[in-house]
């Protein structure tokens, strides 16, 4: 089954548009020529709604997806999904969902999608606050897991049972069964993953220290920037760390990426030297790339390929070819908090 990308629809859209004002009957050339202009610029500040994405839907789940928050010309969001490149576009949750619960908009960083699909969590601007909400695609409800705190980094176990988030007072634990909330041991990170054996992941300033299923058992740490690269950047006078964002693991444990800033061009934007490491063996790089447009935050990449990499608003960067290109059809519209997802088992 084919379908069609933004561009596609909205062409359709003004087609239909022009036709119905020709084919009115008793027009003069006139009228005529003013309904075809008036069709025209309705096209111009109107998107054709996708379709409602269905959970469970083999069709829609049968490869990894984008989602992104829409944002229309009025101001109002959306939470759209669609296939990697650009198709099969779909309403994830839609404005009267996203604005239950006194919600007016989201805040800042990432929304995530659970590891089946079923639930996206995301900090809220809500009754004063920012609020942390949960979304049941499913049976079409929003929860409020919490109140207050600061906008953090989510992460699901891969059961899809629990989120774990920073905030005050601590880490904490929400179980979607039982509505749960609870402070777990604080693990200092530049955020941290939970991948599919169930192990944390945190990153720090140098490497990332491995966590037992537990969240608190140390089990072992791999060295990502040794002394000669940490005099390399003292040198350059540059940030040594991996900064929070610049950073990205796959949902089985195997890849993960990083980027460090080593210097500025002339009109100020930032160089950055980008690796690509297979855990199976951290001590060899798959990719190590210097490159001034590498500068959006890091959002994604498909293994076991790694030839693109996909970063906020929509933009795709060719490890081959070093060229930033967009999700085609979607490079004319506002793309907001962008992930990866459904990317388990994927091949």
């Amino acid at each position: 089954m084919k379908y069609m990308n933004i561009k596609q629809l909205n062409k359709f859209f003004a087609a239909v548009l022009v036709a119905i004002a020709v084919m009115a009957g008793g027009c003069s050339d006139k009228e005529q020529q003013t309904s075809q202009t008036a069709a025209k610029e309705q096209q111009k500040t109107a998107v054709l709604k996708p379709k409602e994405e269905i959970f469970g839907d083999e069709d829609i789940f049968n490869a990894p997806r984008i989602q992104f928050v829409y944002t229309a010309k009025d101001g109002t969001e959306e939470i759209w999904s669609c296939k990697l490149d650009g198709s099969d576009v779909r309403v994830s949750v839609d404005s009267e969902f996203l604005l239950l619960k006194g919600a007016t908009g989201f805040a800042n960083r990432q929304i995530m999608r659970s590891p089946d699909n079923r639930y996206i969590v995301a900090s809220m601007y809500a009754n004063d606050t920012i609020e942390k909400h949960l979304f049941d695609l499913k049976t079409k409800t929003k929860t409020v897991i919490m109140e207050g705190g600061m906008v953090p980094h989510f992460a699901w176990t891969p059961d899809s049972k629990h989120v774990l988030f920073y905030s005050d007072p601590g880490l904490m634990d929400y179980n979607v069964e039982t509505g749960e909330l609870k402070t777990r041991k604080w693990i200092q990170s530049y955020g941290f993953y939970i991948i599919e054996s169930g192990e944390f992941v945190a990153v720090l300033e140098n490497g990332l220290q491995y966590y037992a299923p537990d969240g608190e058992t140390k089990t072992r740490f791999v060295e990502l920037i040794d002394e000669n690269m940490k005099n390399k950047f003292e040198k350059l006078e540059i940030r040594k760390t991996v900064g929070d964002d610049g950073h990205y693991m796959t949902a089985d444990g195997k890849y993960f990426m990083y980027y460090l800033v080593t210097g500025f061009t002339e009109t100020m934007d930032t160089i950055k030297e980008l690796y690509v490491i297979d855990m199976a063996d951290p001590s060899k790089t798959l990719h190590s790339i210097t490159n001034d447009k590498i500068r959006w935050i890091i959002r994604g990449f498909i293994p076991p390929q790694v030839e693109s990499i996909y970063y906020s608003a929509g933009a795709i960067f060719d490890i081959k070819s070093q060229k930033v290109s967009y999700i085609k059809g979607l490079d004319e519209i506002m793309m907001k908090y962008m992930s990866i997802f459904n990317t388990r088992g994927s091949k």
